[in-house]
């Protein structure tokens, strides 16, 4: 330490920094670490199967809106002697559905297709438009009929 006089008051200058190994090493795994963190959330969400993985998932969710509101049919044909109600709006009215569902990949409601018939009683209703397309089905599927149940393909 050197023997210069410094002035009344002030402190003495800090030391110079050392190289400190444990220091550096902590650095390095501290941004090797970040790095690694950052690459995982790049790859996550550029992964095309998760991509795929999600377009599955909005379809299989859609696919039961449809079985949700063909359930909630059978349940308002069978309190009114087998008729099918002429707008999927009576189902609300009445309480067999909170709200008519919305399409996940649309993000809206997109069963307006909805159609009945009376002799035999019977309907019919379709996912509009081609909201799936990118899970490779057709426009207006996933579909449903009061005899023939789901229909997903062409």
């Amino acid at each position: 330490m050197t023997t210069e006089l410094l002035p009344l008051g002030s402190l003495e200058p800090p030391p110079p920094p050392r190289f400190s190994l444990l220091g550096f090493l902590g650095k390095l795994v501290l941004t090797l670490g970040g790095c690694f963190f950052l690459l995982v959330v790049v790859m996550v969400f550029t992964n095309p199967r998760g991509h795929r993985s999600r377009v599955y998932g909005q379809l299989t969710a859609c696919k039961s809106n449809c079985k949700n509101i063909a359930t909630a049919l059978e349940m308002y044909a069978s309190d009114n002697k087998g008729r099918y109600p002429q707008k999927l709006d009576q189902l609300l009215e009445r309480n067999y559905l909170k709200v008519v569902p919305t399409c996940p990949s649309a993000g809206r409601m997109t069963y307006e297709n909805y159609q009945v018939i009376s002799k035999p009683d019977a309907f019919s209703f379709a996912c509009c438009g081609a909201n799936h397309a990118n899970a490779h089905l057709g426009a207006n599927l996933p579909r449903y009929h009061a005899e023939l149940g789901l229909i997903d393909q062409e």
